[in-house]
């Protein structure tokens, strides 16, 4: 069996890339699609000054998106320059991202850059995160806002514009319904997500689909894949294959 070389190397670890990518996608089944935070200064989610503004409640399998400043689409907005961390309670509230896991650098003003959150019990990516169901989770960004001050680990704009977010995380949870008094029926749900109103509510055969062509695409993916290596060995087999030579044997006596 041949050694691998770099070229294969490459390509197998982009296909292994693609084909968690695929599972990553395949695995938010049925949960709410949530409306962006716009990360930057103006978002008036940052201003106000009442306690527990900047605090969302999502469920297990929604997705939720947040989204780096652009320059040209955020109107009055002076600072395009964040990392953002997840960081444990103490540190929330003290605006400190030291010993923190980066989440998203946003450094690219002129193009759009996002971090989405899965919020999955068990990710199918070994660098994916993963979330329990009723337990709190902390993001903050502690960089002043400009290119120099990026890497700035306490304070920044989490002190200065309250630049934080807290989830809470819960059981995935089904629309109930009840007699509004009108002979008509109201949803109803067990916590209020107004901050980051659903946008987009995945149904079930829209999810079965979904899933059925990533599935189909990975398994394309991986029929492509052996296929080539096995091209390959068997194209580098004939090339060194050696032709045994039989002595020549004169039929003539002595």
């Amino acid at each position: 069996m041949r050694s691998l070389k770099m070229e294969d190397l490459m390509l197998y670890t982009i296909t292994l890339s693609v084909v968690i990518w695929c599972l990553e996608c395949a695995t938010v089944d049925g949960g709410k699609v949530l409306g962006p935070i716009y990360w930057n200064t103006s978002n008036s989610m940052f201003k106000t000054n009442t306690k527990g503004h900047n605090a969302i409640d999502v469920d297990i399998d929604d997705k939720l998106d947040i989204i780096c400043p652009r320059q040209g689409r955020d109107d009055g907005e002076e600072h395009f320059y964040f990392k953002l961390y997840l960081v444990d309670r103490i540190n929330y509230l003290k605006c400190n991202a030291t010993g923190g896991k980066r989440l998203i650098t946003c450094n690219v003003p002129k193009r759009e850059k996002k971090y989405t959150f899965y919020f999955q019990e068990i990710s199918p990516s070994p660098w994916g995160l993963e979330f329990q169901p009723e337990k709190t989770y902390y993001v903050i960004s502690t960089s002043d806002g400009s290119k120099s001050g990026m890497d700035t680990m306490i304070g920044g704009v989490c002190a200065h514009f309250d630049m934080k977010l807290e989830m809470r995380v819960h059981e995935k949870q089904e629309d109930e319904t009840w007699d509004n008094g009108n002979g008509g029926s109201t949803n109803i749900n067990n916590h209020d997500t107004s901050i980051v109103d659903p946008i987009e509510q995945g149904g079930e055969s829209n999810n079965g689909m979904w899933i059925g062509i990533v599935l189909g695409a990975c398994a394309v993916l991986f029929i492509l894949f052996f296929a080539f290596f096995g091209v390959q060995d068997l194209s580098e087999a004939s090339e060194h294959e050696e032709i045994p030579v039989v002595p020549y044997q004169s039929s003539e006596a002595g």
